[in-house]
């Protein structure tokens, strides 16, 4: 069970708190991984975010900065951006012209 899982003192936590009802352990499960993911990244103010907002926004620009924060040459963009050209999904439910259709 996910219960067991869990660090120790969610596992104490739930034992004291828990109603059983499938809706509070998915409520607790969930909050558990946020409480996991905030301990994991306490202490690291090296973690870097990307927005799809900002991809959308400036795509070249985008690329440019997430190369170089990752460390691929730059070199790489332009055949990076090539491939955004093409749908992946097309002729599925998420390709641009089902979406588009749908819109």
């Amino acid at each position: 069970m996910a219960i067991q899982q869990m660090p120790g003192n969610l596992q104490e936590m739930w034992r004291e708190n828990r109603k059983l009802t499938l809706e509070n352990l998915l409520i607790f499960i969930v909050l558990s991984n946020f409480y996991v993911y905030v301990t994991e990244t306490r202490d690291r103010s090296d973690v870097i975010s990307y927005s799809y907002e900002s991809l959308l926004s400036n795509r070249v620009e985008f690329c440019n900065a997430f190369f170089r924060d990752i460390g691929l040459s730059e070199d790489l963009v332009e055949l990076a951006l090539s491939a955004m050209a093409e749908d992946s999904q097309k002729n599925s439910g998420l390709g641009k012209d089902f979406v588009t259709k749908v819109s």
